[in-house]
């Protein structure tokens, strides 16, 4: 294949598509994303959130901090600091390069666990990152919701003290139907 060829079909390949949002119809308010702190670096310095393309589109993204130290190097319970209200979502086809391009900080993670392998991902274009005025913390000795994301409403974010309080989308659409059915 002639070299401005391939150069085109390279540039078709890596080209970055937007969504049309009113395409995803399972559009959520919040999209809870574990955070490592060197995907937190990632995000902090991008103002963009990377996840898998299976996940859906959200108005805000909620960042629950994973594997968090204090000022000593202690252990603290996981907690959801901060949140970002989303302004564009773009889909991306992402590999080695891409990584080393855009989140060098987590290359070395990405790596260990074959995720920087071609794939395609969504991008959450991100408005400012807002800290939340108090931390929700991970209850102590409570398990973890054992999931790389979960989807809630900012009400349900708002009124939790914990995150094991946070109800899902899901357990709020059943609770919906079971108050139906009782009236």
């Amino acid at each position: 294949m002639p070299k401005f060829l391939l150069q085109k079909v390279n540039q078709i390949k890596n080209k970055i598509y937007k969504i049309n949002k009113s395409m995803n119809k399972r559009k959520v308010e919040v999209l809870v994303a574990y955070t490592r702190p060197e995907f937190w670096r990632a995000v902090q310095r991008r103002r963009i959130e990377n996840q898998i393309n299976d996940k859906q589109d959200a108005d805000y993204i909620a960042f629950l901090r994973t594997q968090l130290r204090d000022d000593k190097g202690n252990a603290v319970p996981s907690m959801i600091t901060h949140i970002a209200k989303v302004i564009e979502i773009r889909i991306v086809r992402v590999n080695h390069d891409y990584y080393v391009k855009e989140m060098p900080e987590a290359l070395e993670t990405l790596s260990s666990k074959g995720l920087d392998k071609e794939h395609f991902d969504k991008e959450y274009i991100l408005n400012e990152i807002e800290e939340l005025d108090k931390p929700i913390p991970h209850k102590k000795g409570e398990p973890a919701r054992g999931q790389v994301v979960f989807y809630t409403t900012l009400e349900e974010l708002r009124s939790a003290q914990y995150i094991q309080d946070i109800k899902t989308v899901r357990q709020l659409e059943v609770k919906k139907e079971q108050d139906i059915y009782r009236k």
